[in-house]
């Protein structure tokens, strides 16, 4: 007996604590509202069908007969099978903008360090401080009396 399963599988990618997509299982829900003949009231009570990798569910997602689905859903699910995502690139990238070099996420904070270590290093050594000749005194000009 097939399960419902969750559409997208997350897991935890231990190089940056993120949770991050490892399968898909392609899905498709129907809805199905029994209308009376007068085409404005409803015959009976709607339902609801599950598609998911090629078993039908009910709508309280236990498995069931594909002949029990109505036929317009099988027709619809026939003529435009679900494949999932084409396209799947890496679960963790990481892209600079200063220099564009892709990497790990986790890699991107001691690369961002190193940016700036090289920015500091081309300023040239840091001037020091000119030097009064006499310290300066604030004068308290709010209180009472002053």
């Amino acid at each position: 007996m097939a399960v419902l399963e969750p559409v997208n599988v997350m897991e935890m990618d231990r190089a940056t604590s993120q949770l991050a997509e490892v399968h898909e299982n392609p899905t498709r829900v129907f809805l199905h509202v029994p209308l009376a003949p007068d085409g404005i009231h409803w015959a009976g009570t709607p339902a609801q069908y599950i598609w998911q990798n090629g078993h039908w569910f009910d709508t309280g997602g236990n498995e069931m007969d594909e002949q029990e689905v109505p036929q317009k859903f099988r027709d619809e699910i026939a003529a435009n099978r679900p494949a999932g995502r084409i396209q799947r690139g890496p679960s963790v990238t990481w892209a600079c903008d200063y220099c564009g070099q892709t990497m790990n996420a986790s890699e991107s904070n001691a690369h961002l360090q190193q940016h700036m270590k090289d920015l500091i290093a081309s300023a040239g050594p840091v001037p020091k401080p000119l030097e009064s000749e006499r310290p300066i005194t604030a004068k308290n000009t709010h209180a009472k009396g002053a």
